[in-house]
């Protein structure tokens, strides 16, 4: 096989077999359930803990306008996320979405990428839930650790280790391997204590609140710009709510309806609950005064109110224990999706009859995040967790913009077009403002000229040629755009060498230059108009608009966040080439017992390849040549 034709399936995507309504899973979870399903996720550690801690050690009181800024791309990924969740029915939420409209190289990365985000999340919460049993006990149960059990000293090794979390990751990851009806009812009992606390928080804490906390910029703003930029990237993990929501697409009912609806009002909810608690935190206590593994609880406490704070601390048992679960759901089912498209171990896609779940997936998930939590120090990993999230969603946001250009060229995407609109309704404010927009920017003489030129080359619709010209403007517009990010961010240092070497202002300015022409060819290129329910409104300038923040925000994360997404980038693809080797070797051992003629032949290849597609690239390439030969020497 020739190097074209292996980039060539490194970039395949999957665009069959995704509104299919037939699944091995039980179709039972309702809209209430998807919605309680993102809210879980969101109205967890990142409330109750990280919250209090950013605003302690990144942000202040300005941990509100960090969430505002985090809030925004997050708005906007979720409107990308709506327009594939109307469009498509299975379950693998970004990983599916990319693999649909960018390839399977990336698709992989963004896959392998959230199975390692979920893992930690999952250990994270069984950990932050284990500090937050021994804060509310006053210190007693890590004091009984280390004088009756051990009192380790090894770099990124806990003290002790931690068996609440280990035991709470294990009860919680069972309850969700028992299938989807279980979690959702704990669910719905553990969100309505949840919402019914956070009630409390915000009506005892207009009686608590103390205005002088907000008083000065220096008290507001203690950490500056600078810090509150770096809490926007920080508690950007807080909203994950519509990724995993996108997860439950092959369980829900009707999905192609319910989980975009689940996505926005979980979302919008999710992000108000936010900015007023981080509010009234920051207002009934100094942020200097925070605690830093339960703050929420230990802010009643410093008021004197002790009830108060036992109450809170009810609401975080149960604010992580429905994180927990959302996290084992959304890790076990993007595992699953992986594994059946032959990315991973197909073994790992086997759905079991009587829970009617990847049972083999859930249970190696959940023994993953609770080993981690059993021994490691996390600390140091909870970018990990913002990382992968934000390239998702930049991966997503992507994907919608290319969508844009991709010309139809299949049965699913002409039904897409033809979904649910009439020319009349598809004429709104948002399509009116995208069109004026463009006539202003291609009113000059030249412009005009450029883009009757161009429509002349290329048409007056969307090609193969005019994709591929946006795909090689949109991979220069990343670049581009990262690199100028790099320079202007205040967490590269950058700013700071740029008043004393003139090359990085050269660089800042060569990158944003091409940025600016990559953007110039995005909008004079042939587009279509997406005619499908829940279409991201004023496109393209909304799924730039979520790129451009997620690259910025992704530019604050630290080296060491980088180096250790390297490593586990290629970590990932020495397994991939494993998974294929060894499902190699496992069809040739068939072919060898065989003596097949054509129609055998066939039939072994179709099962051996996974439900939906073939695994990953050079697998079938040229074996399927060489068993084509043995049936021509053995008919001869």
């Amino acid at each position: 096989m020739s190097c074209t034709n292996f980039f060539k399936l490194l970039l395949r995507s999957r665009r069959n077999d995704l509104t299919d309504e037939d699944t091995y899973f039980n179709r039972c979870l309702t809209v209430l359930d998807v919605i309680l399903l993102g809210m879980g996720s969101m109205l967890g550690p990142g409330l109750y803990v990280a919250t209090g801690q950013i605003a302690r050690d990144t942000a202040g009181p300005a941990i509100v306008i960090s969430l505002m800024i985090a809030a925004v791309p997050a708005i906007l990924s979720s409107l990308c996320y709506a327009e594939f969740s109307a469009r498509v029915s299975k379950t693998g939420s970004s990983y599916l979405y990319t693999y649909f409209a960018l390839g399977e190289i990336w698709a992989f990365i963004i896959g392998w990428n959230l199975i390692l985000e979920n893992v930690l999340a999952s250990a994270l919460l069984g950990n932050e839930f284990s500090k937050f049993v021994n804060s509310v006990s006053g210190e007693r149960i890590s004091e009984f650790m280390t004088e009756n059990l051990a009192n380790w000293s090894v770099k990124g090794f806990r003290r002790f280790p931690d068996f609440i979390g280990f035991t709470i990751v294990i009860f919680f990851g069972l309850l969700a391997a028992t299938g989807p009806r279980r979690p959702a009812l704990f669910m719905r009992f553990a969100t309505l204590i949840n919402l019914l606390v956070v009630l409390f928080i915000v009506l005892s804490g207009f009686y608590f609140m103390d205005t002088t906390n907000w008083e000065t910029l220096e008290k507001f703003a203690p950490y500056g710009f600078d810090g509150i930029m770096k809490g926007a990237s920080l508690s950007y993990f807080a909203f994950l709510g519509f990724d995993i929501i996108n997860s439950a697409s092959e369980e829900t009912k009707n999905p192609l309806r319910a989980v975009p609806f689940a996505n926005a009002v979980s979302t919008y909810i999710g992000v108000f609950i936010y900015l007023i608690t981080a509010a009234i935190l920051t207002l009934i206590i100094p942020y200097n005064k925070l605690s830093f593994y339960s703050p929420l609880p230990d802010a009643f406490s410093y008021t004197g109110f002790k009830v108060g704070k036992y109450f809170v601390a009810i609401g975080g048992f149960f604010g992580m224990s429905t994180a927990i679960i959302t996290f084992t759901y959304a890790g076990t089912r993007l595992i699953y999706a992986m594994a059946n498209d032959g990315l991973l171990f197909q073994s790992l896609a086997k759905i079991s009859n009587r829970t009617q779940i990847p049972l083999r997936a859930a249970l190696i998930f959940c023994i993953s995040a609770a080993g981690i939590v059993l021994f490691l120090d996390l600390n140091d990993l909870v970018e990990m967790l913002s990382i992968g999230t934000l390239m998702a969603y930049t991966a997503v946001s992507l994907a919608v913009l290319l969508e844009r250009y991709r010309p139809p060229s299949s049965k699913f995407e002409s039904d897409i077009e033809e979904d649910d609109t009439t020319d009349d309704e598809t004429a709104t404010c948002c399509v009116k403002l995208s069109s004026g927009i463009k006539n202003r920017f291609t009113k000059s003489s030249l412009s005009q000229r450029t883009k009757n030129d161009l429509r002349a080359r290329l048409g007056e619709t969307p090609s193969e040629d005019t994709h591929r010209m946006a795909g090689l403007a949109s991979a220069c517009l990343l670049f581009s755009v990262y690199g100028f990010s790099i320079t202007v961010s205040p967490g590269s240092g950058l700013l700071h060498i740029a008043q004393q070497n003139p090359v990085v202002i050269f660089v800042t300015c060569l990158m944003a230059l091409t940025s600016i022409l990559s953007l110039v060819l995005l909008f004079l290129l042939p587009t279509r108009q997406m005619r499908v329910l829940h279409a991201v409104p004023c496109s393209p300038f909304v799924p730039l608009t979520s790129i451009f923040t997620n690259i910025y925000l992704l530019t604050n994360l630290s080296r060491w966040t980088w180096a250790r997404f390297a490593a586990w980038i290629f970590i990932g693809k020495c397994f991939a080439v494993s998974c294929m080797l060894y499902d190699e070797v496992t069809l040739k051992k068939k072919l060898s017992k065989a003596r097949p003629g054509f129609k055998e032949v066939e039939n072994l290849f179709v099962n051996s390849k996974p439900k939906n597609r073939a695994t990953f690239p050079t697998l079938y390439c040229g074996l399927q040549e060489k068993t084509t030969k043995m049936f021509l020497c053995e008919k001869m």
